[in-house]
């Protein structure tokens, strides 16, 4: 957190210009600018884990007491090997919403977005940067694609395969293929099927499976979302409790 606290915050480009990096907009963050919130260290003797989290304005500072100026957390983690640490890479966030991220990645603030082309606007009519960088605003004519992240984004990636796979299984047609895709058996792990330990966990053939699996998903996923639980965590946790249903 040393580190952190001494290192001066990043420059950003001039409002309305854009870098370009291979083809994608390449964009400051302002995670340099805020404050060490908390840092975590743990060791697993030849690799560790690293986290620290930086809390920095999400737009320019405004004199008026009665709006605040809103805040955004950024996690930048660290992989260590063998005494050496490794930066990883963190989703972008633009703008001043909550849990709104950018599709792309971020390394120690220098972020690289999949563009979103909007029109463009006089800089009198422009809204005032935010997060992402001064060249990321609507005058430059360029901003990061955004999603919205939180639990809705983790229902959303989680309900997307088993609705898919659900209505496949409605068609007789389907049975077959799926049945050697998308079924844990030990006759698919034998023939070397081993993506079926990934496709299995979200394949529900019948109404009860998938209803269960939606208010098991509905339930659990809010009560991580507020213990602030990384959606890693809960991927692996749920393919671990499939596998494990499986085996027991």
């Amino acid at each position: 957190s040393e580190w952190y606290e001494q290192r001066p915050a990043m420059a950003v480009e001039a409002p309305g210009r854009v870098v370009m990096a291979w083809g994608l907009p390449l964009l400051t963050d302002r995670s340099f600018e805020g404050q060490v919130a908390w840092s975590r260290y743990v060791d697993h003797g030849p690799f560790a884990w690293g986290t620290v989290r930086l809390r920095a304005a999400a737009g320019a500072k405004k004199s008026s007491a009665a709006k605040p100026v809103p805040v955004k957390l950024y996690d930048h983690r660290f992989l260590g090997v063998l005494g050496t640490w490794v930066p990883v890479p963190y989703l972008p966030q633009p703008g001043t919403k909550a849990n709104m991220y950018g599709v792309g990645a971020c390394v120690l603030s220098r972020c690289l977005c999949v563009p979103k082309f909007s029109k463009r606007l006089p800089a009198s009519k422009a809204p005032e940067a935010a997060h992402l960088p001064k060249d990321s605003n609507s005058t430059s004519g360029v901003e990061c694609l955004r999603f919205e992240g939180g639990k809705s984004a983790v229902l959303n990636v989680m309900a997307f395969p088993i609705i898919g796979l659900f209505l496949l299984w409605q068609f007789p047609s389907n049975w077959a293929s799926l049945s050697s895709n998308a079924v844990l058996s030990m006759a698919n792990v034998a023939r070397g099927r081993l993506w079926v330990l990934l496709s299995a966990p979200f394949s529900h053939r019948g109404w009860s499976e998938a209803f269960h699996c939606g208010v098991m998903l509905a339930s659990t996923i809010d009560s991580f979302d507020r213990a602030e639980v990384s959606f890693a965590i809960f991927l692996a946790l749920y393919l671990g409790g499939s596998w494990a249903a499986w085996f027991g």
